[in-house]
């Protein structure tokens, strides 16, 4: 993940305040004309996988799919 991204609480930073990550899914499916998909990580720390209630959550928002990257993203790139 991106440092500029996640320290603005954007990106995979969403990951730790579900409520806004579900009102921006429902906003923009508001908005859209075609389906919406988000791809989110595993969690945002190790010892928090969320990933299965966050998409759950966002499929319940109005997302057409959601995608799971393998890592958290405390984990970087390794």
């Amino acid at each position: 993940p991106a440092r500029k991204v996640v320290t603005k609480d954007e990106g995979s930073a969403l990951m730790r305040t579900p409520d806004l990550a579900e009102k921006i899914v429902e906003a923009t499916v508001g908005a859209a004309h075609v389906p919406v998909t988000v791809k989110i990580r595993k969690g945002f720390y190790a010892e928090d996988r969320n990933a299965a209630t966050f998409a759950q959550m966002l499929e319940g928002a109005g997302a057409s799919a959601v995608a799971v990257h393998g890592r958290c993203a405390t984990q970087l790139y390794t």
